[in-house]
């Protein structure tokens, strides 16, 4: 028989074990809603206004739809850490009319192509966009994902402790709240 403590000791590492698979879910999910849109956008995709003025594409419209499909399915494999109200909210959704109910403070929240007029306008490869997806439990977010698809740069939680930011070919860089970093991800002084 386990003493209480070591039970619960135990569950907290279970419960941290399953939140760093879910936010390295959210990063598989990031990257390749990255790549979707990299290629619309070398494709070609036209522009459209908003109401507010701001620009969407179709782009939008497809990174939004794919993240959502996979969060669904988030939802689901990760029941036993996620609320059954977790709900999602997504940019182009609520411009469509489609206002989730987050009374309940439990959602995963999504802008499918933040910089749109970058990614519109710029120059590829060089003005740069991201994709971001954050997760919020009890009115407090407690994992996210900023992926930049032209560098292939994440900013990640690894889980509802630790940050990193990744870039392709590097080993990754332990970011700490408050501590400016470099184009190299090393501390400033």
């Amino acid at each position: 028989m386990s003493h209480p403590a070591s039970t619960t000791t135990a569950d907290t590492a279970a419960t941290e074990q399953r939140f760093a698979a879910l936010a390295a879910a959210m990063r598989a999910i990031a990257i390749e809603a990255g790549i979707l849109t990299e290629r619309m956008r070398m494709a070609g995709v036209p522009p459209e206004t908003k109401e507010d003025g701001s620009l969407v594409t179709p782009a939008d419209r497809a990174s939004e739809a794919l993240i959502k499909a996979a969060v669904e399915g988030i939802r689901d494999a990760f029941d036993d850490i996620l609320p059954p109200t977790t709900t999602f909210v997504g940019e182009e959704s609520i411009e469509a009319g489609d206002t989730p109910n987050t009374t309940d403070g439990h959602f995963f929240v999504v802008d499918p192509i933040d910089a749109t007029k970058n990614f519109v306008q710029g120059t590829p490869g060089k003005d740069l966009y991201t994709i971001n997806i954050a997760l919020v439990l009890d009115n407090t977010p407690v994992l996210g994902v900023i992926h930049e698809p032209v560098s292939g740069d994440l900013i990640a939680t690894l889980d509802r402790t630790q940050s990193v930011l990744s870039r392709p070919g590097k080993p990754d860089t332990p970011l700490t709240p408050g501590v400016k970093v470099d184009s190299e991800g090393k501390p400033l002084p």
